[in-house]
């Protein structure tokens, strides 16, 4: 056992034995930010946050200390960090349907006018269908390892984000989906030739979709499935045949799914689990047979989720790890065995997290990184052990809809996504044989919801995406004295 699963197992029964204790604590904690607050301590009160947020395991505490973050921020004067604490209370607040209307303590007029106004535009840009308000990018850009450098290539003929992007046996890339300025979601499937830097054209999909997966099979075509349309939640799935550039229809989803995980098994099937339907957590899978273009269903999760990450282990098995289900953020991991249809719960993740993102490692271990609730965080599940421990935090946070890509060296680069109420330029390394992240050169553009591809060559393609409108506080965040 590895010195970090050894910690892993350590850290994993000291939670389960003290997590109602570990509640309790946070509960103390929350109350002296409180009393600093009133002292008027406000740097000490600051300090308390960032130990507390470290032991804390539940949504509404996290909401509690965004909120009380923020005032203490609009206290002294840094109207640009207040605003951005506000909005990340407050996004959480909605997405798990808790009531936002107050601060938890009492506050001056104008830093209470500072919080309804980054309610509102937060408000704002929900009624349309995106939380994180931005731009739609065109922009696609190519890092060379080998020098470390970006360059720019040839942009998407139409911008979108929440796009899936498949690697072909041909080398070329190809990009279906995602919302574009002028829809929620899209029909149109671009082409990409690395030896030209461009685009070529693709036929359309039958069904506009976004949050939808898209699998590689044995034979090199690609299945899609799933996702939204705008509207609605899709159970239909097409097929696209890299030969002629064409689609055809395939079998449709027993469950209608976005937000679902889906991966190729061994034995040449295709497993979907979990995602959600109309605001309904789902726990079921389902398994594609190219052989008679059909699914079936499959046992169920223990635990509906949404937003969770499912990663093939080399046991072929399968494990899916956190997410978010109603009413709370998940830690839990479970596994499947294709072999039995079987899902056995696993040690649960050190820390919830969702909108983060999980990458198979050549040593058999799995290496999951940032996400809600821990946006720096990193861990390391080891299945020889069954335990996960804490791998070196990231340079940079990430709060969701980052990219994590496995190198060839073996090494995994993780590129943009959102942290600190904006998108992300910074791109960073990470060595598991040192456990350690180093830095490397930024994109031109910031940007989350991308896709990140390796190419041939050791180059690394990252295609479109969102790039967030900066909030702008409004004065009233800062002092209220």
């Amino acid at each position: 056992m590895t010195r970090k699963a050894l910690w892993g197992c350590v850290a994993c029964v000291l939670f389960s034995m003290g997590a109602e204790a570990g509640s309790a604590e946070v509960e103390g904690k929350i109350g002296l930010v409180h009393g600093l607050y009133e002292k008027l301590e406000y740097e000490k009160a600051l300090e308390q946050i960032q130990r507390t947020r470290r032991l804390s395991r539940s949504v509404d505490e996290n909401i509690r200390l965004f909120l009380y973050e923020g005032a203490l921020l609009a206290e002294l004067n840094r109207p640009e960090e207040a605003s951005v604490s506000f909005r990340e209370g407050l996004s959480l607040a909605m997405l798990f349907s808790r009531k936002s209307g107050t601060l938890p303590i009492k506050v001056a007029p104008k830093i209470e006018e500072c919080f309804t106004a980054v309610r509102s535009a937060l408000e704002k840009s929900v009624s349309q269908d995106n939380a994180w308000a931005g731009v739609q990018l065109a922009k696609a850009e190519v890092l060379e390892l080998r020098t470390g450098t970006w360059s720019p290539v040839t942009p998407l003929t139409l911008p979108r984000a929440g796009h899936t992007s498949v690697a072909l046996r041909s080398n070329q890339l190809l990009v279906c989906g995602g919302s574009t300025p002028k829809s929620s979601a899209t029909t149109d499937a671009q082409l990409y030739e690395p030896s030209l830097r461009k685009w070529g054209p693709v036929r359309a999909m039958a069904s506009p979709r976004i949050h939808h997966t898209a699998t590689m099979l044995s034979s090199g075509k690609v299945l899609v499935a799933g996702g939204r349309d705008g509207k609605e939640w899709l159970s239909s799935a097409e097929i696209y045949h890299p030969a002629k550039r064409t689609w055809s229809k395939a079998g449709s989803l027993h469950t209608p799914r976005s937000g679902h995980a889906a991966v190729l098994l061994p034995s040449g099937k295709v497993l979907v689990v979990g995602g959600e339907e109309a605001g309904m957590w789902l726990a079921s899978a389902e398994l594609y047979d190219p052989a008679t273009n059909a699914w079936t269903l499959t046992r169920s999760m223990h635990t509906p989720r949404s937003e969770h990450t499912a990663v093939v282990m080399a046991s072929g098995k399968v494990m899916v790890a956190g997410g978010r289900t109603s009413g709370t953020s998940l830690s839990s991991v479970e596994v499947y065995d294709p072999k039995t249809a079987a899902w056995t719960q696993a040690e649960p993740m050190l820390f919830d997290r969702w909108l983060h993102a999980a990458v198979g490692l050549p040593s058999g271990e799995v290496l999951v990184i940032g996400g809600h609730n821990d946006p720096q965080g990193a861990e390391i599940y080891d299945p020889v052990a069954g335990a996960w421990g804490m791998a070196k935090p990231l340079i940079t946070g990430r709060v969701s809809h980052h990219t994590a890509t496995l190198l060839r060296s073996g090494k995994v680069m993780v590129v943009g996504g959102f942290g600190g109420g904006t998108s992300l330029a910074k791109a960073e390394v990470y060595d598991l044989a040192t456990d350690a992240w180093t830095a490397l050169r930024s994109l031109s553009t910031p940007r989350g919801h991308h896709s990140a591809t390796l190419l041939p060559g050791d180059k690394v393609l990252v295609v479109g995406g969102t790039m967030a409108s900066e909030i702008v506080p409004p004065k009233a965040c800062g002092s209220g004295s």
